[in-house]
């Protein structure tokens, strides 16, 4: 009877003591033809380009933050971190709108119409604010549409030439003249770039109505995880662009 045990002939035998195979080894680049080397060299300085344009990018992506503050009654005191920007520096712009008044006279150069109702209207500080033609004082900023005084800028910004901090405080007091108020506040960097041009980073609204007895966001956005009864937004809105150009036609920005 044949041994169940295998033979020097059995295949499985054959293939235990066979010397092993050799994989072929990926070619070196001395063995590439010259233009594979330089593919491949080209290749890798593309993707090292690609990586720091990306770093890059990635440092100077532009981030604008409230970090504390908010809206207490008729108070607005609230501050912002802006950070990845090149520019001159950071100011705030803000629309006004309101009816109901019992003023006795109109403020503002030129009202505007929402949903066929009719409101007052200016920016804020600017050359046809109440600030300046009721009260007798200086715009803000002699040329540009910002919120600000130079001597705000001064206590209220910081700023390095890519990062920084904004406050912006506000009392309306006229408030209790009116039915209802509304304003929409920028933060914006000026002259992006050296280009003459600024940027709006973010805006955000707040205001009251029934004379100031009512605020317009019951709780808003939170900002230290408590309600700052402001809303924030990226993009200002069409009543914002309005007034920004019925006051300040060759205000620059994007």
């Amino acid at each position: 009877m044949r041994s169940s045990l295998p033979t020097l002939e059995d295949p499985a035998i054959q293939e235990a003591i066979a010397p092993p195979r050799r994989r072929r080894a990926a070619r070196t680049a001395e063995q590439l033809d010259p233009d594979s080397v330089l593919d491949l060299q080209q290749t890798a300085g593309n993707h090292a380009v690609n990586t720091l344009v990306q770093e890059r990018d990635g440092d100077f992506k532009t981030k604008t933050e409230a970090i504390k503050g908010g809206l207490t009654g008729l108070e607005l005191d609230i501050s912002f971190n802006v950070s990845g920007k090149k520019a001159a520096g950071i100011q705030a712009v803000q629309a006004w709108w309101g009816s109901g008044s019992t003023l006795g006279q109109g403020v503002g150069k030129t009202g505007i119409e929402i949903n066929k109702k009719k409101y007052e209207a200016f920016i804020d500080g600017g050359q046809f604010s109440p600030w300046v033609t009721l009260s007798g004082e200086k715009p803000a900023h002699p040329t540009q549409p910002y919120y600000l005084t130079a001597d705000e800028v001064k206590s209220q910004v910081t700023w390095d030439g890519e990062k920084g901090s904004i406050r912006v405080y506000d009392l309306p007091s006229a408030s209790a003249l009116f039915e209802e108020m509304f304003f929409e506040t920028a933060i914006v960097a000026v002259d992006v770039d050296g280009k003459g041009t600024d940027e709006i980073l973010q805006v955000f609204t707040w205001g009251s109505s029934k004379q100031g007895t009512k605020q317009l966001h019951d709780k808003g956005d939170k900002i230290d995880r408590k309600d700052s009864h402001i809303v924030s937004s990226s993009t200002p809105s069409a009543t914002f662009k309005q007034i920004l150009k019925n006051d300040y036609p060759g205000y620059k920005y994007i």
